[in-house]
């Protein structure tokens, strides 16, 4: 749908601004799971407690969906399927900027 359409409707902004954010913060969720399943593992096989933060994964999840959102809009003609690798990898991207600054 191009963007000339989508701005006429202001619930069709919405509606898309939504789907750009749940699917980063999926992306985003993915990478958060597979981050707190590689920790679980090194914990049990070191015999250490196995704890994660909460609010740091929260936190994670929503800086993905601004990212998809920042993504879909920026990229007008991508797929919003592309939307989920682009969460995923945004925040990597994100604090390699950060850091580097």
């Amino acid at each position: 749908m191009a963007l000339e359409l989508i701005l006429e409707d202001p619930q069709m902004i919405v509606t898309v601004v939504s789907a750009l954010f749940v699917l980063g913060g999926f992306g985003q969720l993915v990478r958060g799971a597979i981050g707190i399943l590689k920790s679980y593992k090194e914990a049990t096989a070191n015999d250490i407690k196995f704890s994660f933060d909460y609010k740091e994964l929260a936190l994670s999840v929503v800086v993905g969906g601004l990212i998809g959102v920042f993504a879909g809009v920026l990229l007008d003609s991508v797929s919003p399927i592309a939307i989920i690798p682009i969460g995923y990898a945004g925040e990597d991207a994100l604090e390699g900027i950060l850091k580097n600054r």
